[in-house]
């Protein structure tokens, strides 16, 4: 179960983590550590590197995966798209939504806990989401229940999101 994990691969104008993971992946060889399918699949393009981003090796993930999510993770808004205009902050969560939607619900094994609160890691049963906090959401994914994505789906910013 990822926690925070779902990092969009984007290079901001001032801050450079876009360059800097790859810097990491071709550094530390960490073609091993990621999924096998997916350097497979970019290795004839040169770029195994976006193997260390979940947007581009979700789709190759097989074993079902849960993550925990938020739209909003405050980690990659200001470290990443570096930035605190609602609106760049919304059409990020909109971005992060549709490349979970399409690289990882694609398949009907894996299930999502995606909430609009801006965290980073944690939170864990503080976040209700159609009446279940993460913990239960996770228990009926894990136990072939009906809902896979559980999705708050509010705007930023939304303090409201954040309560039990």
């Amino acid at each position: 179960m990822p926690d925070s994990g779902f990092f969009l691969d984007y290079e901001s104008p001032v801050k450079k983590y876009h360059s800097s993971m790859i810097w990491v992946f071709n550094q530390m060889n960490s073609s091993s550590g990621v999924n096998e399918d997916c350097i497979n699949y970019y290795r004839s393009t040169g770029d195994t590197w976006k193997c260390i981003f979940a947007e581009h090796t979700s789709p190759f993930i097989q074993t079902p995966i849960f993550p925990l999510q938020s739209e909003y993770d405050e980690w990659q808004i200001y470290e990443d798209l570096n930035s605190t205009d609602p609106k760049a902050i919304n059409a990020w969560g909109e971005t992060l939504t549709n490349l979970v939607k399409t690289n990882l619900l694609a398949k009907p094994q894996h299930g999502i806990f995606l909430d609009s609160c801006q965290h980073h890691c944690g939170e864990w049963g503080n976040i209700v989401i159609s009446g279940d906090n993460q913990a239960k959401a996770f228990e009926e994914w894990y136990d072939g229940g009906s809902v896979r994505f559980y999705y708050q789906n509010k705007e930023y910013p939304c303090t409201a999101c954040c309560s039990p």
